[in-house]
């Protein structure tokens, strides 16, 4: 339905002073009157006059409060167009704008303005307020969209999920109507309007899933759909200001402050949080990444991060297998210095046990060839010491033996060890070293950004230098040069 449009005050095209002020005031409240109860019957709505003091500014409402000097003139001139909409609240005995803020604001002012005139009575605009603005002295003309009962709070505002659905259905769809409607009355050319329609989206889009919540299925509302058609935009531009709430807080202010797109903003949607920094810190130092160049980094990104991943694993096997190894050494050496004090205490006792049989030998032989008086048996029995003492150097060195190879395996551990010690220290190194690849990489991009740059400066320079170089004398720089200077400028920046 269209809405209707209509004053509540006597229109005037000339200042004319035909009657006292008060009279005047008298018959303007009558027409304000009879228009309200017009109005009334055309909405099928509830519309009056309601004292200033019992109308409150909506908490819900935070659309900018722009244009007002101009809507003040309009309304001066030509009266108010539409009555201010609003919720009775019984609970706090108030009307609480649902829209008409700014008519709201703009009357205000000129009641401030005209109220006390001490100037000429015949200013024209003093006429005009006398005969468009004056009746609403009295009250301010509202159209009723809801009376709330004792039991809703309608200044509660959700922020969460949870809060939104512990409101009433009828609360959320008056917050829905407030946005809808500034949209509708805001232009497009406000520079603060791309920030606040992203407001809007993101909040409607809260709104209508909290009503979606406490719905049935056959009864819920198409989200992207309904809001595209109550903003005016398409379905992909509402999931591209939803996407706008994904990135990081330093870029949704960069695309409040109009330091990107939106398509920009959506194209940074999904990056990881070390990509936005990376674009932040270039935005912050003049230069501006393209879409791709930002997917290009992030693949980039991605691919150092699966090679760190891949890196880190590798390390995780050689620290678990050194640890492992360095287990196993130190439970070899304590086997060695075990089987070194072993063979050493053996050796030893071998070596006195020989010593003793030996000795006892000795004496036997002595004692046979003084008793047998047989020359030869000298012979005999240094055969059998020689064979004594062999059998003991055989057991000795297999112990020796023994003792070595223990010392060998315990040698080849440690070499081990070290030299998985070594490869651990290496890959670290190579991780540690890893963490600065990706600061090469914005260096790069902010590289080629400005060699870019430089050879669109360049390229402009050119045409600028060939365009006006007909106006310079002759001697100064003929074509030739002008092309030779191009040519040494682009060999410059390109070297």
């Amino acid at each position: 339905m269209a809405k209707a449009k209509f004053d509540f005050a006597k229109k005037t095209t000339t200042p004319k002073v035909t009657q006292t002020e008060a009279n005047a005031t008298d018959i303007n409240l009558s027409v304000a009157s009879t228009l309200v109860q017009k109005e009334n019957n055309a909405w099928n709505l509830e519309t009056k006059l309601i004292p200033r003091h019992k109308i409150k500014v909506n908490p819900k409402n935070k659309a900018p409060m722009t244009n007002i000097p101009s809507l003040m003139d309009s309304i001066l001139r030509f009266g108010l167009q539409q009555p201010l909409a609003v919720i009775y609240s019984s609970q706090q005995d108030e009307y609480i704008i649902e829209t008409g803020h700014r008519r709201a604001l703009a009357i205000d002012n000129l009641i401030s303005k005209f109220k006390d005139w001490e100037g000429d009575e015949a200013d024209p605009d003093y006429i005009y307020y006398k005969d468009n603005v004056m009746p609403y002295e009295k009250g301010y003309p509202c159209t009723i969209k809801e009376k709330l009962n004792d039991s809703i709070n309608y200044e509660i505002s959700g922020e969460t999920a949870e809060e939104l659905d512990s409101l009433p259905e009828e609360i959320l769809m008056s917050e829905i109507r407030i946005l809808i409607t500034n949209n509708e009355v805001r232009s497009e050319s406000d520079p603060e309007n791309q920030a606040y329609k992203q407001y809007e989206v993101t909040r409607l889009a809260q709104l209508y899933d909290s009503i979606n919540r406490r719905r049935k299925r056959k009864d819920k509302i198409k989200v992207n759909e309904t809001i595209a058609d109550k903003m005016g935009i398409s379905p992909r531009q509402v999931i591209k200001y939803k996407n706008v709430e994904t990135l990081i807080p330093e870029l949704q202010e960069a695309f409040r402050k109009n330091d990107i797109t939106l398509t920009e903003a959506d194209s940074f949607h999904g990056l990881s949080e070390e990509v936005q920094h990376i674009i932040v810190n270039m935005l912050e130092s003049g230069v501006k990444l393209k879409a791709d160049e930002a997917k290009k980094l992030q693949a980039e990104k991605e691919a150092l991060q699966a090679e760190k991943e891949s890196l880190q694993e590798i390390i995780k096997e050689k620290t678990n297998s050194l640890t492992s190894q360095k287990l196993e050494l130190l439970k070899l050496k304590t086997e060695y210095d075990e089987t070194k004090s072993k063979i050493s205490e053996e050796i030893d006792r071998l070596r006195e046990e020989q010593s003793e049989k030996e000795a006892k030998l000795r004496e036997q032989l002595i004692n046979e060839a003084k008793e047998s008086g047989r020359a030869e048996l000298e012979k005999e029995w240094e055969d059998k010491i020689n064979s004594l003492k062999t059998s003991y150097q055989q057991k000795e060195k297999l112990l020796k033996e023994k003792l070595q190879n223990a010392d060998t395996q315990l040698q080849e551990k440690e070499k081990n060890v070290s030299t998985i010690s070594s490869e651990l220290q290496k890959l670290k190194e190579d991780k540690a070293k890893s963490k600065t690849d990706i600061d090469i990489i914005k260096a790069d991009t902010e590289l080629k950004t400005a060699y870019e740059n430089a050879l669109t400066s360049l390229s402009k320079f050119n045409e600028a230098l060939k365009k006006y170089s007909v106006y310079l004398p002759t001697p100064y720089m003929s074509k030739n040069d002008i092309d030779q200077y191009i040519k040494t400028l682009t060999n410059k920046i390109t070297s």
